[in-house]
């Protein structure tokens, strides 16, 4: 009798050890999902911040000359996909091909680039690109993190429960706005 007590207890002692370990891996999990989700977040608020921006250069850049500008679509592929539902990585594809538009309309265009409602849409770009960037930094160290720590035992026994699917990186890498900056920065002596 007293062995079969003894064993009842290690067996109830062994499954609260394991509802225990799975209870503490899930919670670090959720919080690291959360985090990833915060990410997204952020990532979509700058991304509507950048679209709504280059929105706002259209019409100046049609009032600047619009024998030049009149007729063509400017930023086309800005309105086209504005309301296409579309993931947060095809958003931000689409919009640096937009941006690389408007960096080239800038660059041909040097009365466009006197205008001082372009100076400023240009210089908020700069400014949501750099929190952007930041917001993609996190959420790529976040997805990092958490392909890591599902790595890890027991955790990985486990990541069928949880249904985990790697998440996709950012491309996070600097690029030079303008052919004048790309310029300078190969003619640099540190180079």
């Amino acid at each position: 009798m007293e062995i079969i007590l003894s064993i009842s207890c290690l067996i109830i002692a062994l499954i609260a050890t394991i509802a225990m370990i799975i209870s503490y891996n899930q919670k670090k999990i959720e919080v690291l999902k959360v985090r990833l989700e915060e990410a997204r977040k952020n990532i979509h608020y700058f991304l509507e911040k950048k679209e709504e921006n280059l929105e706002k250069a259209i019409p100046v850049i049609v009032n600047s000359n619009k024998r030049k500008y009149g007729k063509k679509e400017i930023l086309k592929d800005l309105i086209k996909k504005k309301n296409l539902k579309r993931d947060l990585f095809e958003k931000d594809r689409d919009l640096k091909e937009v941006k690389k538009e408007f960096l080239t309309l800038l660059e041909e265009d040097e009365k466009l680039q006197e205008k001082k409602e372009i100076n400023e849409i240009y210089f908020d770009m700069i400014d949501i690109e750099n929190d952007l960037t930041a917001s993609k930094k996190y959420y790529n160290r976040i997805a990092n993190k958490m392909e890591k720590e599902i790595q890890k035992f027991p955790r990985n026994l486990l990541k069928g429960l949880w249904k985990y699917e790697p998440s996709e990186k950012f491309d996070t890498k600097k690029e030079v706005d303008l052919e004048i900056l790309k310029e300078e920065e190969t003619s640099s002596p540190n180079n």
